[in-house]
């Protein structure tokens, strides 16, 4: 594992140090074909900083997201599907080290990437709402929490079915929402209709 990491090391300092300020003759071939591969190491990266945060490596897990970011927006663009993945993974994070604000932000760049990139019923962009309404509703501002639980269900209940796991576990966070809110008919409904799933 050692030797993979200082693999993966020198090629993401390839990647992004040094490429941008090599061009001698003999090396540029290499370079192009390397510079088109760049996001396969920021998919190493991303998958890295995943399993050191299951780890409970947080230091580490924010260092490989943090590059993976880096060489996905230098390889795909800045508005490129893969690079609101890592922001997502990076919300998730930061989530779990209690940094609020900054989960929230990775969440809403991450919604932003992918409005504008991916068709408006996409998994990613409903599982991106769900977890900003998780947010919404842990800072008790329960009818944006609502709002965007909806969307999401929305999506969802097109791209899985009306009875899928995915829709029953948004209809439980819409109904402890509008719970939280003190709007009890609509809580009743979304989770009786969560529970007969």
């Amino acid at each position: 594992r050692v030797f993979r990491l200082r693999r993966l090391e020198g090629v993401y300092r390839l990647a992004v140090v040094e490429v941008p300020h090599m061009r001698k003759p003999g090396v540029e071939q290499r370079l192009r074909l390397f510079v088109r591969r760049r996001h396969l190491v920021a998919d190493a990266f991303d998958r890295l900083g995943q399993i050191s945060q299951q780890a409970r490596e947080y230091g580490s897990a924010d260092e490989y997201l943090d590059r993976a970011l880096a060489l996905r927006r230098a390889a795909l663009g800045p508005n490129h599907p893969k690079v609101a993945e890592t922001l997502r993974h990076r919300g998730v994070l930061f989530k779990e080290l209690h940094r609020r604000d900054e989960a929230e932000s990775c969440y809403q760049g991450a919604i932003s990437i992918l409005e504008s990139s991916v068709p408006a019923d996409d998994p990613a962009l409903a599982d991106a709402l769900q977890a900003l309404g998780s947010f919404r509703r842990m800072a008790e501002r329960f009818d944006e929490a609502e709002a965007l639980y909806t969307r999401a269900l929305r999506m969802n209940r097109l791209n899985s079915g009306p009875r899928s796991v995915a829709v029953s576990d948004n209809l439980l966070w819409l109904g402890f929402s509008q719970l939280c809110a003190g709007k009890l008919e609509s809580a009743e409904t979304s989770l009786l209709e969560a529970r007969a799933i």
